[in-house]
């Protein structure tokens, strides 16, 4: 396990995959506890959304939210698209309290709006003093293995030739049915992995019963999962937090 971090994961644009993110990528793998996990959010749940049992607020208790990260380990906190101009005003006014935070995950889809919502958000982190080494850009949603990252997010690549943000096109989320089951179960990757019971073994013994359906989305969604933790695990050693 690496040492405690502070992240925050934002976008100005929104339904790009912040809360899963944080959940399925960032919360196992920093040994982050859910009462450390902050979802800044008014309008949707946030991660609280996908089953963890997060601390929610607006941003307007910033400073409050700063004193318990100061005090936590470890934290991560999901910055909702409504909330992140108020975050960053109370972050502005706030001198340094960028500090409190290692690193600042940007997730950003292909479509032509996330793009540009991505430069903002990164040219609004630099513009508070916050150092490119801390901000990591994640390109989520990805369709296709051989798909061109330069080619399918040419202004989000540009950021880190300017260096404004760490831009490695080897930090891809790839496209997978997966995360909408998990976020329906209220599931996690290393939830399904981590459960024991062998559904394919015990698939006759329920065949033709109303739980005959039940195990085989469990097997499928393992058979899912299987392949979406590795693609996490690389993911995260390419972001190097």
């Amino acid at each position: 396990m690496s040492k405690p971090k502070k992240v925050v994961v934002t976008n100005f644009c929104g339904n790009i995959g912040k809360s899963s993110i944080a959940l399925q990528l960032l919360m196992p793998r920093l040994g982050v506890k859910a009462e450390n996990v902050f979802s800044v959010e008014t309008i949707n749940g946030g991660i609280g959304d996908d089953g963890v049992d997060a601390q929610t607020l607006k941003a307007k208790l910033f400073n409050e939210m700063v004193d318990a990260i100061m005090l936590a380990d470890s934290a991560i906190v999901d910055v909702g698209a409504s909330n992140v101009e108020e975050f960053f005003r109370k972050m502005e006014l706030l001198e340094g309290s960028h500090e409190e935070f290692d690193y600042f995950v940007v997730p950003c889809t292909s479509d032509s709006h996330p793009q540009r919502e991505t430069v903002k958000t990164v040219k609004a982190l630099r513009a508070l003093g916050v150092p490119y080494k801390k901000i990591k850009v994640v390109f989520n949603m990805v369709e296709n293995i051989d798909d061109d990252i330069s080619q399918i997010f040419p202004q989000v690549v540009a950021l880190g030739k300017l260096k404004d943000a760490v831009v490695n096109t080897d930090a891809v989320i790839f496209h997978s049915d997966a995360f909408n089951k998990l976020k329906d179960m209220k599931l996690t990757v290393q939830g399904v992995l981590a459960d024991d019971f062998d559904y394919r073994a015990n698939l006759n013994a329920v065949r033709g019963t109303d739980q005959e359906e039940h195990y085989l989305q469990r097997i499928a969604l393992r058979r899912l999962c299987s392949s979406v933790n590795k693609n996490l695990d690389n993911v995260y050693a390419t972001l190097d937090l």
